[in-house]
């Protein structure tokens, strides 16, 4: 915007320029109400169109969170499935574990029974060299 000097033989021009701003102004001002109705008939129709579509609004909402829930269970379930077959692994290990235990304890009893018939055969052929003795 231009300024023009204020000087007493230029009052016209500073009231020529004084009317176009406020002209200016007014126009600016009837823009701004009339977006701001167009704004208030929009938000109208909006809550108008969603107190009609409250129902599927809701609907959308409860079959997301059925959704939601479908995919957590989904989680759920696989990660039940992966302990089962850790589990699984753990029971067949504990069983080749049992069988291992089984071997060795069936191997100590047949040593603890040869140890005995070596120490009973070590009495007797120390009895023996006893009678060759006398």
């Amino acid at each position: 915007m231009k300024r023009v000097a204020t000087k007493p033989g230029n009052w016209p021009a500073n009231s020529e320029l004084t009317h176009q701003t406020a002209e200016h102004v007014s126009q600016s001002i009837q823009g701004i109400a009339a977006g701001a109705e167009q704004q208030v008939n929009d938000a109208e129709k909006a809550i108008h169109a969603m107190s009609q579509g409250d129902v599927a609004v809701k609907e959308e909402v409860i079959s997301g969170q059925i959704n939601d829930a479908n995919n957590e269970t989904v989680s759920v379930v696989e990660f039940i499935e992966g302990i089962a077959h850790v589990s699984r692994i753990a029971a067949e290990n504990t069983q080749s574990v049992v069988a291992s235990v089984q071997e060795q304890t069936a191997s100590m009893e047949q040593i603890t029974t040869a140890s005995r018939t070596l120490a009973e055969m070590a009495e007797e052929l120390q009895h023996s060299i006893r009678k060759f003795q006398l």
